[in-house]
């Protein structure tokens, strides 16, 4: 016989399971949160730090902050500093110029100062050939706080310029890295809609092409991809430029001579767009070059480019390279929290085109979406039991009548 086990018996009838909470983070509260996260920044170090950063960031993508940030944004420019700039950690030093961009989309031109500002320290490290190549995602970051705050062309003009430098300066070229090179054909897709058509198509042309040369010759996937959107985002300023005479008026008939440049440009690079995924070995790249190939050579069929998103039950297309140049961007800002930042953020939802309901609006939707479904299935039934019981009467009719009276 087994021995009997010492201790006190425990009641499993009686023992009540403990309710399950939801973990709780920063976005709960997030308005005592956020001024707390800001100041711990400057007390933390290492994966802390990283962690505090991304903190920061899930609340200013996914929560409608606004003008509350104006607050505490001199503090936590202020604490972003080192991790951007000191940091040997890149993991870091990309979080924190996320960060910055998640400021940039809730105080747009209020930010131009600030942004200025640092933009003219960003800059000089360009120029530092090492350093660059260790932190190629500052050339994305600098084009999407462009887009975003600055509106002073002349400044954003020396910003384009400095990313032009790398593609006309061949000894320099062959210094970079494909990381930075890609990075850098984005920022110059991201700065290209800051300026007129005619700024486009009369002043940067010459170097769009050196670009779109370099750019279809890397044979590196994710550099080719930002060279089609680059080429696609021109072929839509040489379209416009057709229809635009030089004092920013709209024409109805083509200008026969920004019509020959449209020619030409096909023509150029018709080649080097059909042969685009050959030479990248990466198969998941060489697919998506095949992907986006395909749109671009739609959008000189006449097709128009768009992609649709989907929030909750909503559907929207946004159209045109210059919003889907956007897009692509903050998805990548955005990260996990891309929808409800599409929700919460109006001035996201102005500049891509689209237009959403909020939670509680999608839910009222959804319901009555539910509801009218619901209805029409009942009504259905209906129709259908009333459709069984006819059949029913008259198969029975016809077994109760004689054979010689069916006929």
């Amino acid at each position: 016989m087994a021995p009997k086990r010492k201790g006190k018996k425990q009641n499993y009838e009686d023992h009540e399971e403990e309710a399950y909470e939801e973990p709780r983070t920063e976005l709960d509260n997030w308005r005592v949160n956020l001024p707390n996260l800001v100041e711990r920044l400057a007390e933390t170090t290492d994966m802390e730090r990283i962690n505090t950063i991304r903190s920061i960031t899930d609340i200013l993508t996914a929560r409608s902050v606004g003008g509350e940030l104006r607050t505490y944004v001199d503090d936590l420019m202020l604490n972003l500093h080192d991790p951007i700039f000191y940091s040997e950690d890149k993991t870091e030093s990309v979080e924190a110029l996320i960060c910055i961009c998640t400021v940039c989309l809730h105080l747009y031109g209020y930010f131009e100062p600030a942004a200025m500002a640092f933009i003219n320290e960003l800059i000089p490290t360009f120029d530092q050939l090492q350093e660059i190549n260790e932190n190629p995602f500052r050339a994305f970051a600098i084009g999407y706080i462009c887009i975003l705050t600055v509106r002073n062309t002349e400044y954003t003009t020396k910003v384009l310029d400095k990313l032009f430098s790398f593609f006309t300066n061949d000894k320099l070229y062959k210094n970079l890295n494909d990381e930075l090179i890609a990075e850098s054909i984005t920022a110059i897709n991201l700065l290209l809609p800051c300026f007129a058509t005619s700024t486009v198509t009369d002043v940067f042309y010459e170097n769009i092409k050196k670009v779109l040369d370099k750019g279809f010759d890397s044979g590196d996937g994710p550099t080719v991809l930002a060279t089609l959107d680059l080429y696609g985002l021109t072929y839509e300023y040489l379209f416009e430029r057709q229809f635009v005479n030089d004092k920013g008026e709209e024409l109805d008939e083509p200008k026969p001579e920004a019509e020959e440049i449209l020619n030409a440009y096909i023509n150029d690079y018709r080649i080097p767009l059909r042969q685009a995924a050959s030479g990248i070995d990466n198969k998941d790249n060489q697919k998506l070059v095949r992907e986006k190939t395909k749109q671009i050579q739609g959008l000189l069929d006449g097709e128009d480019y768009t992609t649709k998103i989907s929030v909750n039950i909503q559907m929207a297309e946004v159209p045109g390279m210059k919003k889907n140049v956007f897009l692509n961007a903050t998805k990548r800002i955005a990260r996990f929290h891309f929808e409800q930042l599409l929700i919460v953020n109006r001035g996201v939802q102005h500049m891509l085109g689209v237009s959403f309901l909020d939670a509680s609006q999608a839910q009222t939707l959804k319901m009555n979406m539910r509801e009218g479904i619901n209805a029409e299935r009942e009504e259905n039934e209906k129709i259908r039991s009333l459709e069984v019981q006819k059949k029913r009467k008259l198969k029975e009719k016809r077994l109760n009548t004689p054979e010689d009276e069916q006929y």
